[in-house]
């Protein structure tokens, strides 16, 4: 792996999990000494992570790591529900083994208490493992490299946002993987949009309420448009 990569990769993870929030300051001079590396390949991460919009880059001023909007959260959800239904019919049409569905399957099943910090993070990894792999047999690049940009936004806002005693995802993507292993098309794209739309609204409900992240007032303001979604 080149620095390059290595700084990229650290960086995204930290933005991604929410450990470096929304608006907050990203130092050069910090990154270097973390991975005790140049400031060349740092700059080369940071332009990746611009063109990836999870930061922005302020000439002579400064980095900081992109906000959460309302249009960023709907455009992402837009492409999820355009997509992810498409990506279930390529895995029923394409794949022979459906061992890894049956693996994930048996991960949610046996997930614990969503209260407890660690089995939180534990879900919220095996809930894009799906993601990732419903987009790992489909083998059109241009949606594949599209795709990927949205999960990670994606994988973002849920770690931003998610609320461990309401989620009720794991019972929606148990739905969608017993249609997958069923081979049945029609009922793995409706659960899989059923899905996504549920996970809108909630994220949309959520980023609302949270004083604690950092997102324009826009959302605030809409606040009192909306209710907290049911399930």
């Amino acid at each position: 792996m080149s620095k390059s990569d290595e700084a990229y990769k650290y960086l995204k993870r930290k933005i991604i999990t929410g450990e470096f929030q929304p608006m907050m300051d990203v130092s050069e001079d910090e990154i270097q000494k973390a991975l005790n590396i140049s400031r060349t390949p740092v700059r080369e991460a940071l332009q990746r992570l611009k063109a990836d919009d999870l930061i922005l880059i302020y000439p002579q001023k400064g980095t900081v790591v992109a906000p959460v909007t309302v249009k960023l959260i709907k455009d992402v959800y837009s492409v999820r529900k355009l997509i992810e239904p498409y990506l279930c019919q390529c895995v029923i049409e394409t794949l022979q083994d459906f061992s890894v569905f049956l693996n994930l399957r048996e991960k949610l099943e046996h997930v614990p208490d969503l209260c407890n910090p660690q089995a939180r993070t534990d879900f919220i990894s095996v809930d894009a493992e799906l993601h990732w792999t419903l987009l790992k047999y489909c083998s059109n690049p241009i949606l594949i490299s599209t795709m990927s940009k949205t999960f990670d936004h994606s994988d973002r806002f849920r770690c931003l946002s998610s609320d461990p005693i309401k989620d009720k995802s794991i019972q929606e993507h148990i739905r969608i993987i017993d249609a997958i292993l069923s081979n049945d098309v029609k009922s793995a794209k409706q659960a899989a949009l059923k899905h996504v739309c549920h996970s809108e609204k909630n994220t949309l409900y959520k980023f609302s309420l949270d004083p604690n992240i950092n997102v324009p007032s826009q959302l605030a303001a809409q606040r009192k448009h909306m209710t907290e979604p049911s399930f």
